[in-house]
C-alpha cells in the first residue's frame, strides 16, 4: 500500500542536509537566497520545459513536446519567455523549430550544469517536466510544476516532488510518459491558473 512506500523526494533530502549542517532553510531563506535577485519585478512570465529524463520511457517524444508547446501557446498567446532543456543537439534542432516562431522569447539549454539548472528554474513561473530531478529542483524553489510520470503507482508516490504546487500527469497505461490523456495537461494548466499569467 502507499502508506508503506518510502518517500524520497529531493526537496526533503536537501532540507534535511541543511538541518544537519546548521543552515537555515525556509521559504525565502537559505538555498533560495543563493539565487535571489535573479528575477526582476514585472519580468515577462517564464516557463521552463524540460524534455528528458535518464530513461527513454521517461523522455518526451517530439510529438509530446509539440503538444505541450501548443498548449502553452494557446494559453498565453505566445507572450511568454520559454526555456527549453534538450538532451542532445538533434533534439535541440527539432525543439528549436517547434518553438522559434510561437513565443516571444526562446532560450535553449543542452545539458546544463546543476548550478545553471538551479539558476534558471529559480526565476521561472512554471516548470513542465517528466519525472526527474528537474521536478525536485522546482519544488525546492516553490515553482509551480506539471510533472509527467511513466507509471501510475510507485513513482508518483515514492518520488513525488513534495510540493503543494504540483500537478501530476499519469499515463493512460503503465510504461511511458508520452502515453497520457491530452485533457489531463489542459486541466493541469488551468488549475495552475496559467491563463492568468498572460
Amino acid at each position: 500500500s502507499a502508506v508503506n512506500l518510502p518517500f524520497r523526494n529531493a526537496k526533503k533530502r536537501i532540507t534535511d542536509l541543511c538541518e544537519v549542517f546548521g543552515i537555515e532553510y525556509r521559504r525565502g531563506s537559505a538555498i533560495q537566497h543563493a539565487f535571489s535577485g535573479l528575477k526582476r519585478p514585472g519580468q515577462i512570465t517564464t516557463i521552463f520545459v524540460n524534455t528528458y529524463a535518464a530513461a527513454p520511457h521517461r523522455t518526451f517524444e517530439i510529438e509530446t513536446i509539440d503538444f505541450i508547446l501548443s498548449c502553452l501557446r494557446d494559453a498565453t498567446n505566445g507572450s511568454i519567455r520559454l526555456i527549453l532543456n534538450a538532451q542532445s543537439r538533434e533534439a535541440l534542432q527539432a525543439v528549436t523549430l517547434l518553438a522559434a516562431q510561437a513565443f516571444e522569447s526562446v532560450e535553449i539549454l543542452v545539458r546544463p550544469t546543476l548550478v545553471e539548472l538551479f539558476a534558471k528554474i529559480s526565476v521561472c513561473d512554471l516548470v513542465i517536466t517528466p519525472d526527474t530531478g528537474t521536478a525536485h529542483v522546482a519544488a525546492l524553489f516553490d515553482v509551480p510544476q506539471v510533472t509527467f510520470y511513466a507509471d501510475r503507482t510507485y513513482n508518483p508516490i515514492v518520488w513525488h516532488p513534495g510540493s503543494e504546487q504540483v500537478e501530476i500527469i499519469l499515463p493512460k497505461t503503465e510504461g511511458n510518459v508520452n502515453n497520457f490523456d491530452p485533457k489531463d495537461l489542459a486541466s493541469a494548466l488551468q488549475r495552475l491558473t496559467l491563463s492568468q499569467l498572460r
